[in-house]
């Protein structure tokens, strides 16, 4: 009895210091993200009202130590101009239907992108089903798995269908701190993002037209060379 209480003991804190860890994310400098130059102009020459309608959200899996460091992602997202990004982990998936659901009711211009890591690929996709129904489109859908490679190609392992609510194209890249991930995603949203419409300047009214004051009728002069004796006597 002693031994299990012991056991229960030690197991009890190893979770809890995994908890800890992982909530401040104190893992992340050993995979850090490091932004390649030519995937930041291409965003940043894009208008930075087109990047605040594009939102992100990001579901972490099973890595209470962040040593995949999508957190690290969101940074990196959030200094290509793309402010609208959202965090969370595989439980979190019921909150982020509810906040997309209400971001498209709100912003009409909105474009939306799921990527999943991990377990949280399942996440993303439950995400993408379920607003599916409602008739609410996903822009982008990307997973990220530790070990494959960057290309951007399509999830042959994902279930594109959910009886009446299909997926859309599911895209598989690599770590989230592999450069040519990084690369090839700033690429996407940058593509996401020049989809956004664009609305015109307001130009200022043309200036009113100056207006004549109005003056009386001036009386017609009189010439007095015409005038004949007949009309003196008269």
């Amino acid at each position: 009895m002693r031994r299990r209480g012991r056991g229960r003991r030690l197991l009890s804190g190893c979770v809890l210091a995994a908890g800890l860890l992982g909530g401040t994310g104190c893992l992340q400098f050993l995979h850090p993200v490091h932004a390649p130059p030519e995937a930041v102009e291409p965003c940043r020459e894009l208008p930075s009202c087109s990047r605040r309608h594009v939102y992100i959200f990001l579901a972490n899996g099973v890595d209470p130590l962040c040593l995949g460091n999508l957190a690290g992602v969101r940074e990196y997202l959030d200094a290509l101009g793309f402010t609208q990004t959202y965090y969370g982990q595989v439980y979190h998936a019921g909150w982020l239907k509810r906040h997309l659901r209400a971001i498209h009711k709100d912003d009409h211009d909105a474009r939306f992108v799921l990527i999943g890591y991990g377990h949280g690929a399942d996440a993303v996709r439950a995400v993408a089903r379920s607003v599916a129904r409602d008739g609410i489109p996903i822009d982008l859908l990307l997973t990220m798995r530790a070990g494959v490679a960057h290309a951007l190609a399509p999830d042959q392992d994902a279930t594109s269908t959910d009886g009446a609510s299909p997926l859309p194209q599911e895209h598989c890249l690599g770590s989230p701190t592999d450069p040519g991930t990084l690369r090839l995603l700033a690429a996407e949203l940058a593509a996401v993002a020049a989809r956004v419409p664009v609305a015109a300047p307001l130009l200022p009214p043309p200036p009113a037209p100056h207006a004549l004051p109005e003056t009386a009728p001036q009386p017609r002069p009189v010439n007095p060379n015409a005038v004949s004796a007949e009309d003196e006597e008269d």
